[in-house]
């Protein structure tokens, strides 16, 4: 929050205390990133920074992280592994105080890893880089949990793997990520 003094003035000379004629409460949020689009294409920017080049990052996803649902069975071109976070958001909850409003929402993400089912029938591979991007995965939504001030949470809440098969030379790793959005009519430009 941002306090705003406005009309500071000395109330006798030497004495230690000040006169303010006004004071203005400033709550930052600005009308144009609490929207819900900002929280995604935020949250998509935080897994494209996972780059197993830099920053101790166990993952190199390249910033192939995209916002369709793209199984590799469908697409055997594209480069493992890759992210999708399709923009089919799951149950939303909006709550109402007043003239404010909490939000609560998760999206379903997909990450593909490169499997050896046909070379070794006893260890996965893939199941080892699900495991270190789950690590990656957390920390990087962790390092900032208001998406740079979009929401007032962000955050993994749930993981499964599924191992790839000898029909399949891919692990999956489906996450959910839910976020937590509040803010007031005044925010939304209403009041």
């Amino acid at each position: 929050m941002l306090v705003q003094v406005i009309g500071l003035s000395p109330a006798t000379s030497g004495s230690g205390f000040w006169l303010v004629d006004d004071v203005e409460l400033d709550d930052g949020v600005d009308v144009a990133l609490i929207g819900k689009w900002s929280a995604v294409q935020n949250a998509v920017d935080v897994l494209k920074a996972i780059d197993g080049t830099a920053n101790g990052w166990k993952t190199n996803l390249e910033s192939r992280v995209y916002t369709r649902l793209l199984f590799p069975t469908m697409t055997a071109d594209m480069k493992l592994p890759y992210v999708c976070v399709p923009l089919q958001q799951e149950s939303e909850s909006i709550e109402y105080e007043g003239f404010a409003f909490i939000s609560t929402w998760r999206l379903v993400g997909y990450a593909f890893f490169q499997d050896n089912p046909e070379s070794n029938t006893l260890d996965s591979a893939g199941g080892v880089q699900a495991a270190d991007f789950r690590d990656d995965l957390i920390k990087a939504f962790m390092a900032d949990q208001t998406l740079s001030g979009v929401t007032e949470n962000c955050e993994v809440t749930n993981l499964e793997t599924v191992l790839g098969s000898s029909d399949d030379n891919c692990t999956w790793l489906i996450f959910t990520i839910e976020f937590t959005q509040h803010a007031g009519a005044q925010d939304l430009g209403i009041a």
